[in-house]
């Protein structure tokens, strides 16, 4: 602004290098985060006080200009925006009194004709200003309060968030947070599992004000116990702690036993002894699992053998606990597993029992390639699919991926379904739209099912069945005749086909008795119009006798062993 002028002098070049430097202070102060508010308040305090010194030396050269007044009324005022709102209402007076001298100085100094009434409007300038830096007071002082609630509301919402409301302790969400904070640092730590005993009873007995009573208490002393540094209670009567674990074996395990001792005194509850035990389970991440949920897990299985043995304490030991933490390692590769495309369809042919020609395939999983030190069998992760919901999942994965290979169509496909994927109302529609996607005819499809779909909800999986024969597939009972009323289900099941357990195959030949159940039960189904296919085939001769029996397909490692899609290039043609 003074360059517009022509009116650069050495007072505005001090100036505007005096600036600079607060400036830069305020900046840098911003970038280390380093007492940011302070070094901004006392920034702008002293570019306040070096603009009123340049403006009056400015005045006393009688180097001012017609912009130099507007510029002190506007300028302070900038300034204060970003003020405390005390700094500015102790800055309103001060600002008063600087506008009435400057203005009585630069009238003196253009040469006023009539100073009196300039005075008068130096009064009402600074009286204006006054008034300006006061509402600039106010405004601040409602941001500041609004600020304030906000950022009180903020925290409130954030321990609310992360704390127990009964206990004051941290809840699973925040210690999970610490505990992933410590193993970014590389550090090195405990996690104990607590589960309070006799605790029902004690609810029971007293009311749930007492066992209010006791978790309070509880948690008091675990905050209070050497060597903690997270405690969090992670729902009802469970509780966990994260321990300093820079220490040996048996000084772990003596800081363990004393904080089950600090935890097993008796509460005093309204004029009453309340007596309620703890068990206690801990895993170290050093020395018991190399990831977060697999400690958590070797902690809460050493907490459950302690409660379960009533020695009050453990600690996670491979040898005894190596196999439920197997199963839980298990459970979490098989859904990674199964994100990653690790689980694979595979086929096992299905021969017609007269001309030994392929008919159709049998459609398994296979997991190829695993984490685990030893990978899972069928037999092993088909029920943990079950159990972690994930069933469906592996079902679609293999199914498409069969039907995308384009090598078993147009030979018919045999489906493995459970009693609970026929409780889902919409199995048949989402098993419809798989075959639709790829062009697949449901005529080429047969559902294998077993004697179990009758042990519960018959009702509602015999009308699933119905709806699935409708839609053009055939049903079939897999692995007849080990189950508790095999016969019964012939008859209250929609069937087109049974398939024999290869139980039965196996034992032909050891006896007269054996030859005749297998005879027997092939002859039953061809009575009932049942398709009879013969499992377990393992050698020609056991090849030639089902035949001779009349049954109209075999299967079994002679025929052919499973194999995975991509080894199949070449297909089963004959099997001898």
């Amino acid at each position: 602004m003074m360059a517009s002028f022509g009116q650069i002098t050495w007072i505005a070049m001090l100036e505007s290098a005096a600036y600079c430097v607060v400036l830069g202070a305020i900046l840098f102060a911003g970038l280390r985060s380093h007492q940011v508010r302070a070094v901004l308040y006392s920034g702008l305090v002293v570019l306040f006080s070096i603009f009123w010194f340049a403006s009056f030396g400015q005045l006393y050269l009688k180097q001012v200009h017609v912009t130099s007044f507007p510029l002190t009324l506007f300028i302070p005022v900038f300034l204060s925006l970003a003020l405390d709102y005390r700094l500015v209402a102790a800055l309103a007076p001060v600002q008063s009194v600087l506008i009435f001298n400057y203005a009585q100085q630069y009238s003196a100094t253009l040469g006023a004709e009539s100073s009196t009434g300039f005075e008068s409007v130096s009064i009402v300038y600074a009286v204006l200003s006054g008034i300006m830096f006061t509402l600039v007071a106010i405004l601040a002082w409602v941001r500041q309060h609004t600020d304030d609630e906000l950022i009180r509301a903020l925290n409130e919402k954030e321990r609310l968030a992360s704390t127990d409301s009964l206990t004051g302790l941290m809840n699973r969400r925040a210690f999970m947070d610490s505990l992933s904070t410590f193993c970014a640092a590389k550090s090195t730590f405990a996690v104990a599992f607590l589960d309070l005993d006799r605790f029902k009873p004690l609810n029971d007995q007293f009311g749930h004000a007492a066992g209010d009573a006791v978790l309070r208490e509880i948690s008091n002393r675990l905050q209070q116990v050497p060597g903690v540094r997270a405690a969090a209670r992670l729902g009802g009567d469970e509780l966990a702690v994260a321990l300093d674990a820079n220490l040996s074996s048996a000084e772990l395990d003596k800081a363990v036993a004393n904080l089950h001792s600090c935890l097993t005194r008796d509460v005093e509850w309204d004029g009453k002894t309340l007596s309620v035990g703890v068990s206690v389970g801990y895993a170290t991440n050093a020395r018991d699992a190399q990831s977060l949920p697999t400690l958590l897990k070797a902690a809460d299985t050493a907490m459950r053998r302690a409660k379960a043995q009533q020695t009050g304490w453990a600690s996670f030991s491979v040898d005894v606990d190596g196999a439920a933490l197997d199963t839980h390692s298990s459970e979490i590769e098989f859904r990674s597993a199964l994100s990653r495309g690790d689980l694979r369809a595979a086929i096992q042919p299905i021969a017609n029992a007269e001309t030994l020609e392929i008919v159709g395939y049998e459609i398994l999983s296979r997991w190829t390639q695993c984490g685990l030190r030893q990978t899972p069998e069928p037999n092993e992760f088909i029920p943990m699919a079950e159990r972690l919901g994930l069933l469906n999942d592996l079902l679609w994965m293999t199914l498409d991926e069969t039907l995308r290979s384009g090598d078993v169509i147009p030979h018919r496909l045999a489906v493995n379904i459970s009693p609970a994927q026929l409780q889902a109302p919409d199995f048949v529609d989402c098993f419809m739209n798989v075959l639709k996607a790829r062009a697949v005819d449901p005529a080429f499809i047969t559902l294998e099912i077993t004697e179990q779909v009758a042990y519960r909800n018959i009702e509602s999986n015999v009308e699933m069945l119905e709806k699935a024969r409708r839609a053009g597939m055939t049903i079939a009972l897999d692995d007849f005749g080990t189950g508790y009323s095999s016969l019964s289900m012939l008859d209250r099941l929609p069937l087109d086909k049974v398939k024999i357990d290869k139980s039965f195959s196996q034992r032909s030949g050891s006896s007269d008795r054996s030859d005749s159940i297998l005879h027997a039960s092939i002859r039953l189904a061809k009575q009932l119009h049942l398709t009879c296919c013969v499992e377990g085939i393992e050698t020609e001769e056991a090849a030639r006798k089902v035949q001779l029996f009349g049954a109209d397909e075999i299967q079994g490692y002679w025929i052919g062993r499973p194999m995975l899609l991509t080894d199949t290039r070449v297909a089963f043609k004959r099997a001898s």
